[in-house]
C-alpha cells in the first residue's frame, strides 16, 4: 500500500497495530517494521526517504543477525525491498544481482 499512496495507508498501519496487539503478536519484528513505515508515510523529500530506507535496512539486517528464533516471515522481502528502493531498481533486478 506504501508504494500505491494509498489515502488510507496511515490508518491500515494503525489497524495493523491493533489487531496485532489485540492478539499478542506484535513483537519486536513488527514494531521494527511499522515504526518505519510511519516515518516513511510522515516523511517528504527524496533525500529525508532515503534515509528513512537507509535506517530501515540497516534495523533489519541488526534484528536479522541478534534474532535467535526462526527468521520472521517477510525479512527477505523487505530487505530486498529497501535495497531496491536505495538502489532504484526493482525487487527483481535486485534479486537477480543476490
Amino acid at each position: 500500500f506504501y508504494d500505491m499512496d494509498d489515502p488510507n495507508f496511515k490508518n491500515r498501519l494503525d489497524n495493523v497495530q491493533r489487531n496485532l496487539k489485540k492478539h499478542q503478536q506484535f513483537d519486536a519484528f513488527a514494531k521494527l517494521v511499522l515504526t518505519h513505515f510511519k516515518k516513511l508515510y510522515k516523511t517528504v523529500g527524496r533525500q529525508a526517504l532515503r534515509t528513512i530506507f537507509e535506517g530501515f535496512e540497516k534495523d533489519l539486517l541488526g534484528f536479522k543477525e541478534t534474532y535467535t528464533e526462526q527468521t520472521p516471515l517477510g525479512m527477505e522481502e523487505l530487505l530486498l525491498w529497501c535495497r531496491g528502493k536505495l538502489s532504484g531498481k526493482g525487487i527483481r533486478e535486485v534479486l537477480a544481482e543476490v
